[in-house]
């Protein structure tokens, strides 16, 4: 995995949105992304996916308020946190403002049919395009629960990526559940559960797993 915050494109991604993300990243954490190219598919290449890694995340977590993470935290115990209406207007200014510009940039988006993915900038063995969540709801609400899940799932997730990169090695096939731009897809519960959902192929034979990582207090009920 790269140490190097990065936003990778492929040849026909919106250029204006790519570059309203890239703004909105550099002035949450005071670094600049990095371009990236992914490899052309037969489609789709219209997607953006902003990569960092999982203490990037935290910055950015942390930038959003304390007290957001607390109450999403304290509601994770609940049914459906999903639906708690994010306290982030108790974040700064300017914290505040790169957040807009994220969710305006995912709508922008959106409206020319380009997926926007936030996650980690690291291939899993027999995956591609990277791994991390697709936004489908492009609110201020959304970004930021987007946010606080990558930011508290990445130590989970670097375990089962090691234990699946063991797996790979022995010579077990599998695949994982895909994004629409081809990325391994990390799925979001209400309940904040992280979910990769891994198929195996053994003797013709086809079997499913999903890797649950609970990345808020309570969620593991």
């Amino acid at each position: 995995m790269t140490n190097e915050p990065s936003i990778a494109v492929a040849w026909c991604s919106p250029g204006g949105a790519t570059a309203e993300m890239s703004i909105a990243i550099e002035e949450l954490t005071s670094k600049r992304l990095k371009p990236v190219r992914l490899g052309d598919l037969a489609g789709p290449n219209e997607t953006i996916q902003i990569l960092l890694n999982g203490n990037e995340w935290v910055l950015i977590l942390k930038g959003i308020a304390v007290l957001y993470g607390a109450e999403i935290v304290k509601e994770a115990a609940k049914s459906t946190w999903k639906n708690v209406s994010p306290i982030i207007n108790n974040a700064t200014k300017n914290t505040l403002s790169s957040i807009k510009k994220l969710a305006n940039a995912a709508k922008n988006a959106k409206r020319v049919e380009a997926p926007v993915i936030y996650g980690f900038p690291i291939d899993l063995p027999n995956g591609r395009r990277h791994i991390g969540i697709e936004i489908n709801d492009a609110s201020d609400e959304s970004i930021s629960r987007t946010i606080v899940a990558l930011a508290n799932c990445w130590p989970q997730l670097e375990i089962v990526i090691k234990q699946l990169t063991i797996e790979h090695e022995k010579g077990i096939r599998f695949s994982f559940e895909q994004n629409s731009d081809c990325s391994t897809k990390i799925e979001l519960t209400d309940e904040g559960c992280a979910i990769l959902k891994v198929t195996y192929y053994k003797n013709g034979d086809y079997s499913s797993r999903e890797q649950k990582i609970y990345y808020l207090s309570g969620s593991n009920h």
